[in-house]
């Protein structure tokens, strides 16, 4: 009978290893397994030569997602369309985007407390909007432009809301009027 029994535990010490690691897959009992980095690549074509897209991700325990790393995209011409970073599913860093004719279209600046620039450009690279933002919500003096690079409009937001006197121009920078808004609903002149 010890015999026996000195077997059979002999056996379970030998597979302890294999039950552990299947034990952590599977989250039950065992310490349940770290987030794993992975990276994922997509493309246009069959043959993997037209690079679509490039990103970065942690599998975390129960097999959620979330974004981590960098994250690049790009147009069917080979232009990037975008670029932007993740730290454990929150955005980091300048996340920058651009036309298809590789002019910029944007850049916005992440991962901060305080309000900081934030642009976006036309086609043609004259610049659109000028502003501060906080976390990705415009928040402060605030700048249109038209194409030609001629003022459109300019205010204040709050909140991401329009908030107080703003002044609209045609595009020749001539004034057309003046509006007040409240909490991004524009006012009526009494």
């Amino acid at each position: 009978m010890r015999a026996l029994v000195h077997i059979s535990l002999l056996a379970l010490s030998s597979c302890a290893s294999d039950f552990e690691q299947s034990a952590r897959l599977l989250g039950k009992g065992m310490e349940a397994r770290a987030p794993q980095l992975e990276r994922r690549t997509s493309y246009y074509d069959r043959e993997r030569t037209r690079l679509q897209r490039e990103w970065g991700f942690l599998q975390l325990p129960g097999g959620r997602e979330v974004p981590h790393g960098r994250d690049t995209s790009f147009y069917a011409n080979g232009a990037k369309e975008h670029e932007r970073e993740y730290r454990e599913g929150e955005p980091v860093g300048t996340w920058r985007s651009w036309w298809p004719n590789g002019n910029p279209r944007s850049e916005v600046p992440n991962g901060t407390s305080e309000p900081v620039l934030t642009r976006w450009w036309h086609e043609n690279g004259a610049l659109e909007w000028s502003g501060l933002a906080r976390g990705g919500v415009r928040e402060g003096a605030w700048e249109q432009f038209y194409a030609n690079g001629a003022l459109a409009a300019r205010g204040n937001y709050v909140g991401g809301q329009q908030q107080g006197e703003w002044s609209f121009f045609d595009e020749s920078g001539k004034l057309v009027e003046s509006v007040s808004f409240r909490s991004g609903v524009r006012m009526r002149k009494e």
